[in-house]
C-alpha cells in the first residue's frame, strides 16, 4: 500500500462502512463491521463525528487488510473500492474547473443562480434562475424563475420574457427548428403543461393535472410532447398545438423522468425501479428492473442506443448503464459511491458522463480510463461565499 493512500485512509475513511470482502479478509472486516454497527447510516465525505476508539478500529482494520493484500491482485480490488466511496484523490482530482473538457457547455444551477461553464472551465453568471435549459443548438437558454419564463443569450442579455399568474418551472426547448418551448405552471387548481412559441408569442394550455415532472419533447415531423400526469402512473404524449391526445400509457408507478431518443424513436420511462422502453407510438418494447435501491437521475446517450440511471441504496448510490436496444441485457456499472448522485449529463459527443456527487463536493467524469472529479464545485459556483449549495446540472450542449 503506497503512503499516499495509507494517508487517505487515515484522514478521509474512519466513517465509511464496507458490504463485507472475500474470505481472504473476512475476519478484518468483521471486525470492522462491529464497530460501525453502532452507527447509522453512512456520514458525508469528511465528517468526523465517531468516537475515537471507532476511529482506530476502523483504520487499523483497513491498514491490515491493505497491508494483507498489497501484494496481490485482491490489494488492487480493495484500493478501487475504497476510491469509489470516499471521493477521488488529489491525483484524480482537479482542485477547479480549469481542464474542464472541450466539445461543449456545461448548464448548472446552484442557489446563487444559473451558470455557463465553457471548456476550460471558464464561467458565467446568467442571473437569478432556478431551473434552465439549452435550445437545441446551444443558441439560446430558457430559464424560469418565480413567476416568469425567460429566453436568454448563453452571455445572459434576455430575449424575450414571459409572466403568468402561477409558479413556473421545468421549461424544456423543442429539438429540431427549436420553435416552441415548454414549460409547467404551478396553482391552487394543480399543475398544468403550457407551450409558447420560440419567439415567446402564443402562450398556450397544453393539458392540465400533471406531475411535476419536465415534460419531454419527441424529435421529428411536429411538435408532439410527453407528460407525466398527476396522481397516477400513466404518461400522455399530445400535439403540443392543439393538445390533441395521441397515445398513454400506464407505468405502473409514478416515472422518475421521461426522455426521448434523439431520433424519436424510443421513449425512456425510469421509474423508481425499473426502466421502460416505449416505442414511438406508444408500444412497450421492454422493462428493466433496476438493482435494489431506488432510482435518482436519467441521461440517454446522444446515439440513443443506453441511457445512464443513477440508483441509491441504502446511503449508497451507483450509475449504471442500460442498453435500449436490448432492454433484457444486464446493466453494466459504471461507478459507486456513497450517498446520492443529484444528476447526470452526457457530453455532446457520448464518450463522458458528467455526474454530479454532492457528499464529495465533486462533478465526476466517467468514460475514460479512470474517472476524474472536479473538486469544490459548491464554492465555485458560488464566489461569494454565501453558502449557494451544491449545483445542479441542466444540460451538456453544442460546440460553439
Amino acid at each position: 500500500m503506497s503512503r499516499a493512500l495509507e494517508k487517505r485512509l487515515r484522514s478521509e475513511l474512519r466513517e465509511h462502512a464496507a458490504p463485507g470482502e472475500p474470505a481472504a479478509r473476512r475476519r478484518s472486516w468483521e471486525v470492522v463491521e462491529a464497530a460501525l454497527a453502532e452507527r447509522a447510516g453512512l456520514g458525508e465525505v469528511g465528517r468526523r463525528r465517531q468516537r475515537p476508539l471507532l476511529r482506530l478500529v476502523l483504520v487499523a482494520a483497513l491498514l491490515a487488510t491493505g497491508l494483507a493484500a498489497a501484494l496481490t491482485p485482491a490489494g488492487a480490488e480493495v484500493g478501487e473500492w475504497i476510491e469509489e466511496r470516499i471521493g477521488l484523490g488529489p491525483e484524480e482530482t482537479q482542485p477547479t474547473l480549469r481542464g474542464f473538457p472541450g466539445g461543449g457547455r456545461l448548464l448548472a444551477v446552484s442557489d446563487s443562480g444559473a451558470w455557463v461553464v465553457n471548456p476550460g472551465g471558464g464561467m458565467r453568471r446568467l442571473g437569478a434562475y432556478s431551473e434552465v435549459g439549452w435550445s437545441p443548438n446551444g443558441l439560446f437558454v430558457i430559464g424560469t424563475q418565480g413567476h416568469r419564463i425567460t429566453a436568454l443569450e448563453p452571455d445572459g442579455e434576455p430575449r424575450w420574457s414571459l409572466a403568468r399568474p402561477g409558479r413556473l418551472s421545468d421549461p424544456a426547448w423543442s429539438p429540431g427548428d427549436g420553435f416552441r418551448v415548454a414549460y409547467l405552471e404551478r396553482a391552487r387548481a394543480g399543475t398544468s403543461v403550457r407551450v409558447v412559441d420560440g419567439s415567446g408569442r402564443f402562450d398556450h394550455l397544453v393539458a392540465r393535472r400533471a406531475a411535476r415532472l419536465t415534460p419531454a419533447w419527441r424529435p421529428g415531423r411536429g411538435y408532439v410532447l410527453t407528460f407525466a400526469a398527476a396522481g397516477s402512473a400513466a404518461t400522455f404524449t399530445v400535439d403540443a398545438d392543439s393538445g390533441r391526445r395521441l397515445w398513454s400509457a400506464r407505468t405502473g408507478r409514478p416515472p422518475v423522468a421521461l426522455a426521448w431518443t434523439r431520433n424519436g424513436g424510443r421513449l425512456v420511462a425510469l421509474l423508481p425501479r425499473s426502466l421502460r422502453v416505449y416505442g414511438r407510438n406508444g408500444r412497450l418494447l421492454g422493462e428493466r428492473r433496476l438493482p435494489a435501491g431506488r432510482a435518482r437521475a436519467l441521461a440517454v446517450h446522444p446515439a440513443g442506443r443506453r441511457a445512464a440511471v443513477a440508483v441509491t441504496r441504502r446511503d449508497v448510490s451507483s450509475v449504471l448503464s442500460l442498453r435500449l436496444d436490448r432492454p433484457g441485457a444486464a446493466p453494466r456499472q459504471l461507478f459507486t459511491g456513497s450517498g446520492t448522485f443529484s444528476g447526470l449529463a452526457w457530453s455532446p459527443n457520448g464518450r463522458r458522463l458528467l455526474v454530479g456527487w454532492p457528499e464529495a463536493n465533486q462533478w465526476l467524469l466517467v468514460g475514460g480510463k479512470r474517472p476524474r472529479a472536479f473538486a469544490g464545485v459548491s464554492r465555485q459556483l458560488d464566489p461569494g461565499a454565501t453558502g449557494a449549495g451544491f449545483p445542479r446540472l441542466s444540460g451538456w450542449c453544442c460546440p460553439r
